[in-house]
């Protein structure tokens, strides 16, 4: 009898460690990373409600609290409880996204990473779509998706670029073609090449990440539907965009220096760049010379979409919310293209103050004072 029992005992136990081992050693599909700090309102709940709800539902939730001071480690205790697929780290002071974000890439146990925002909402069918399209491409490494604003399904008219050449091209120019929080990245190709969020660009993380990843032979690509809401906000100091603006300006100025014959040189102007490019670009062999030069032609000749500006603009070419890399100035029939800062000068020297965006209609406009505004370039 004694002896039953003991053999019924380890088959008890060798049960147990079995589903202990399927239900919590199973590594998943998807390791979901987001990083969150002071977000104890609505938006984390709805943030975590749409990867929660996703149709595909192999995936693991990655949250990094770092150090949070609010509602938001009660709010992450209730959804820990309901659901033991969130995992949550905490940290007990404030280290900053990078930290957090290269925390979450090292516990992380899927076959992808994707990338989310503490304010933004997955659609339903979001990992489905990514998942089975990586799984049909073996040769795409990361996959972000089409982006819009929160209640909407019209994409917004940036970050929609799905050439794999252009959107090389593009970086080395100063502008990135996906967006950071809707990416799905293989975690092995990262690990491989020992691929991590840098420090130096805190306020520009994901452009260097996404040049690590090209420089090492992964390719990048956008699935041409929204699978994510982008959460835009104005709350922010202008302290921080001013810091995000040098830190995607000093990165662009290092990662262009490839296409650099004598020394350090990063043209003033986007057209210059190109030009830099199409020279030097056959003895290095960074990007495709053909689009280079097709490029040039589409956006630089005497051809090109710029002779037929309407007259009433008098600064576009503004390529983010709250700064850009470049801007073109129009003065009455001639164009004068300046960098940010002498455009920021030059608003400064004539008065004007930059008051809001409006995003409500198909135009992104930044109003000035006198009623003149920026604009944002599809």
């Amino acid at each position: 009898m004694k002896k039953e029992r003991v053999v019924w005992l380890f088959i008890f136990v060798l049960l147990g460690s079995i589903l202990f081992l399927y239900f919590f050693q199973k590594k998943p599909m998807v390791s979901v990373v987001l990083p969150t700090y002071n977000r104890g309102d609505v938006f984390l709940k709805r943030a975590l409600n749409s990867i929660l709800a996703q149709t595909y539902r192999d995936f693991e939730v990655i949250v990094i609290d770092d150090g949070s001071t609010d509602q938001t480690p009660e709010i992450l205790d209730f959804y820990q409880k309901i659901d033991p697929r969130i995992r949550v780290i905490r940290h007990e002071t404030n280290q900053g996204l990078i930290a957090g974000l290269n925390e979450g890439l090292d516990f992380a146990r899927g076959k992808y990473i994707a990338r989310m925002d503490d304010d933004d909402i997955s659609l339903p069918d979001r990992f489905e779509k990514q998942v089975d399209f990586l799984e049909k491409h073996p040769e795409i490494t990361v996959l972000g998706s089409f982006i819009s604003p929160i209640g909407s399904m019209k994409p917004y008219p940036f970050q929609q670029q799905t050439d794999p050449d252009l959107f090389k091209i593009n970086l080395f120019l100063g502008i990135q073609d996906i967006s950071h929080p809707s990416a799905m990245i293989r975690r092995d190709f990262l690990k491989k090449h020992k691929i991590r969020y840098r420090k130096q660009f805190a306020t520009a993380e994901d452009r260097p990440f996404w040049a690590e990843i090209m420089d090492a032979g992964g390719e990048i690509r956008v699935y041409p539907e929204v699978l994510l809401q982008y959460r835009l906000h104005q709350e922010n100091e202008k302290s921080y965009y001013i810091q995000q603006r040098d830190a995607v300006l000093d990165f662009h100025q290092r990662y262009f220096q490839r296409f650099c014959s004598e020394g350090f040189c990063f043209p003033e102007t986007r057209c210059g760049r190109i030009q830099q490019m199409i020279r030097v670009n056959p003895k290095v062999s960074e990007v495709s010379q053909e689009k280079l030069e097709k490029l040039y032609q589409k956006e630089c000749s005497e051809n090109s979409y710029l002779k037929t500006l309407d007259d009433d603009l008098e600064i576009f070419h503004l390529r983010h919310e709250n700064w850009s890399d470049d801007l073109w100035v129009k003065k009455n029939r001639g164009i004068l293209y300046v960098t940010e800062e002498k455009a920021t000068i030059l608003l400064k020297q004539d008065g004007l103050l930059i008051l809001k965006w409006d995003r409500t209609g198909e135009k992104q406009k930044l109003y000035l004072e006198n009623g003149s505004y920026l604009f944002k370039e599809n």
